[in-house]
């Protein structure tokens, strides 16, 4: 039988240091990682456009930015984008019930909003980006006609 000789004070002090430097460095570590993960420049609404703007083949140019929001134009060749990106899809609801009282197409999916110039860009980028078509409510009288010309517009 191997007898094992008691642990001196010095080396248990060590190792209690080593363990409690061991456990700091990993809560240290664990705590970083979750930090990025929750700053905006790793998700959120400007992470969100960014990787949109990625995928269109340009660059955004904020017009907005907020917690809650971001809005930005990006242009490929002779289409012009707008994206608008959100922290809750709630706002996402909200702000399209609103933009589409004035008409317009808009691709839309979890959080965020795409709306293109000219319009017929939209429906091709379904199949890469996701999302649905929304088009709001045309700018017309009943009977059809234009009504910006009635209001001096």
């Amino acid at each position: 039988m191997v007898r094992s000789r008691p642990a001196s004070p010095v080396g248990l002090a060590v190792a209690r240091r080593a363990f409690a430097a061991v456990t700091v460095f990993c809560a240290v570590t664990a705590a970083a990682q979750a930090w990025e993960t929750l700053t905006p420049a790793a998700s959120g609404p400007r992470a969100e456009r960014d990787a949109l703007a990625r995928r269109l083949g340009c660059t955004a140019e904020a017009s907005t930015e907020s917690v809650e929001m971001t809005e930005a134009a990006c242009t490929v060749g002779s289409v012009q984008y707008r994206i608008v990106t959100f922290a809750a899809d709630d706002g996402r609801r909200q702000w399209l019930d609103l933009a589409t009282d004035y008409g317009g197409t808009y691709l839309t999916g979890r959080n965020w909003v795409l709306a293109a110039w000219p319009t017929e860009c939209l429906a091709p980028l379904r199949d890469r980006l996701g999302g649905a078509l929304r088009t709001g409510a045309p700018h017309g009288t009943a009977d059809g006609t234009d009504d910006r010309h009635a209001h001096g517009g």
